[in-house]
């Protein structure tokens, strides 16, 4: 990361040479730094071997159902017959939910009001049986 500063001018109608200031990062950020790109690939290889697991073992249940594992709501795996239409509606209305209530993080960049938000809700439930 490099920065240009430039100095006041001094005695002399010359002005002054901008100098360039540069900026090494300590050992506790280089090794930080690398710890969490090391722990986001293997959340990422994981949560991609978990995806894949998934979508191989559910090979024979969408070959013998069909598409209507999504139209169906009948859960009796020994008979063969399962689908997901029953929770669908559900997923689909808190994924919706989630979203609406996502805040812009800029707003509150540290958290610092979220514990604070936490408590408030915890003592409104806690009070309201």
């Amino acid at each position: 990361m490099s920065m240009i500063t430039v100095l006041p001018a001094t005695d002399g109608d010359v002005a002054p040479e901008p100098r360039t200031l540069t900026q090494r990062r300590g050992r506790g950020d280089r090794v930080f730094s690398r710890l969490m790109i090391l722990s986001g690939t293997i959340v990422l290889a994981t949560m991609s071997a978990v995806g894949l697991f998934l979508a191989l073992e559910s090979i024979p249940a969408f070959r013998r159902t069909g598409f209507r594992f999504f139209t169906t709501s009948v859960w009796q795996p020994s008979t063969g017959e399962f689908g997901v239409a029953a929770v669908i509606g559900f997923t689909v209305m808190i994924a919706v939910i989630a979203v609406a209530t996502l805040r812009d993080p800029r707003d509150d960049p540290a958290g610092a009001q979220a514990p604070f938000r936490a408590g408030c809700a915890a003592r409104s439930w806690r009070w309201s049986i």
